[in-house]
């Protein structure tokens, strides 16, 4: 018989599950219109420190897939 599942796993498997069902958290720094320099090119501009540092803030925010 298994041993129980040890906790760190159980929590990366939720964790897991989480990302599956919704996706990435839906930050400025992981959108393609967010560049290097904190300008957002979607809008033409800087975004407030408060609002990068909210998820999911932007309806047109963007990733592309990982592949």
């Amino acid at each position: 018989m298994k041993t129980e599942e040890p906790k760190e796993l159980k929590v990366y498997r939720e964790w897991l599950d989480e990302i599956i069902a919704n996706g990435p958290p839906r930050y400025c720094y992981n959108c393609v219109h967010y560049g290097l320099r904190g300008k957002c090119e979607k809008f033409d501009m800087t975004p407030p420190e408060e609002f990068t540092q909210t998820a999911n803030q932007c309806d047109e925010w963007f990733m592309e897939p990982p592949f």
